[in-house]
């Protein structure tokens, strides 16, 4: 039975690694992610597009609106991101998620 529960949780790290690994890293860095790009200056497109008062306000909100939604995004991914991990843990012994932690880029580890 322990060989089983062993070999379970040595295919479960490879598995979930090996499709982390495969996807490569993140359009800002090694762990991906990254904040998201600041929305437009609103001065700058209301001078070069010659917006009104009225198109500046919405395309203000607009992007108020866009990063107040990237913001809950995050969130749940980081939230998801910890069920994720903490089923490992549960799956892995102590020794294995140490290892399993080490095999991530040094800046994306947990402290």
């Amino acid at each position: 039975m322990v060989i089983r529960k062993t070999i379970v949780a040595t295919i479960a790290a490879i598995t979930l690694t090996s499709s982390v690994y495969a996807m490569g890293p993140g359009k800002d860095g090694p762990c991906g992610g990254g904040p998201p790009p600041a929305p437009p200056n609103i001065e700058q497109l209301t001078n070069k597009l010659d917006l009104t008062e009225e198109q500046a306000a919405s395309l203000k909100q607009l992007f108020d609106s866009q990063k107040e939604r990237h913001r809950e995004k995050g969130k749940e991914r980081r939230k998801a991101h910890d069920q994720m991990h903490e089923k490992i843990a549960s799956i892995l012994t102590p020794s294995q998620m140490e290892a399993f932690i080490a095999m991530k880029p040094a800046g994306c580890r947990k402290q």
